[in-house]
């Protein structure tokens, strides 16, 4: 990869490659790839640079994964069933399943959570029915005997209760000048869409013209319009909000007695 002066200590580069590339300019790699003998290599390369890990093939595959690897791992798995019958690896390696399966009922997440396994739902959340993420917020919240995190429910509260920064901008890996994707291509900012770098730019310099209300919001800091990004309404993330930070508050009461 060539220098790049926007690249800090604090820049993340989400490799989409199947060939190793230089990354001494930064210490934080995302490795996404649906080859596990290619992740293995790249891990081997990159060692400890190494945060994340997402497997985009067949779950089955996942068991040859180097033990090296001790960061996150996100599974985005097709069928419920392939997580079922995985189950018993998946919680071992101590993964996150990313369901790219219609998620229609909170039984569906119960299901799998009950088995020992964590959840990511951060890339289907803005396209599920807004009553069945509520369901599943409220189960991550108050249902007792589950011990493992749903996200992105887990690291917001947690953020909130740490008082730590977090956007749902970082969590999609897409905030302007912290995120580099590159492919075997070379660096594409967002893998999706050539040029998002610059059309993310210009959509957080319109916020106080396009959505003033925004500013004023008490989950502003969360959601930077991230609620109004290519959609019409940012009702469901204030809702998600809303219960999140009353579910901190509530916490922190218990805490000081």
């Amino acid at each position: 990869m060539k220098h790049n002066p926007n690249l800090t200590k604090e820049t993340v580069v989400v490799l989409h490659t199947s060939k190793p590339i230089d990354v001494s300019e930064i210490n934080k790699v995302i490795l996404s790839n649906k080859n596990v003998k290619t992740l293995n290599k790249l891990i081997f390369l990159y060692k400890d640079k190494v945060k994340q890990v997402h497997f985009h093939g067949k779950i089955a595959d996942l068991k040859y994964l180097t033990n090296d690897f001790q960061g996150v791992i996100k599974v985005f798995a097709q069928t419920k069933h392939e997580v079922i019958k995985q189950s018993k690896m998946l919680t071992e390696k101590k993964c996150f399943v990313c369901p790219e399966f219609p998620i229609e009922k909170l039984e569906d997440i119960s299901f799998i959570t009950s088995m020992g396994i964590a959840v990511d739902l951060l890339y289907t959340v803005d396209h599920m029915n807004k009553e069945v993420v509520l369901k599943i917020v409220d189960h991550y919240l108050y249902f007792p005997s589950l011990n493992i995190p749903i996200e992105p429910f887990h690291s917001i509260l947690m953020s909130k209760l740490k008082e730590k920064k977090l956007q749902l901008w970082n969590l999609h890996l897409m905030f302007p000048g912290l995120f580099f994707h590159v492919d075997n291509t070379g660096i594409k900012e967002d893998p999706n869409e050539a040029g998002e770098e610059n059309r993310l730019k210009e959509y957080f310099e319109s916020i106080p013209t396009d959505y003033p209300e925004c500013l004023s919001c008490a989950h502003f800091h969360v959601c930077f319009s991230w609620g109004k990004y290519k959609k019409d309404s940012c009702f469901l993330w204030k809702e998600i909000l809303d219960r999140l930070q009353s579910s901190a508050k509530e916490i922190k009461i218990a805490r000081h007695g």
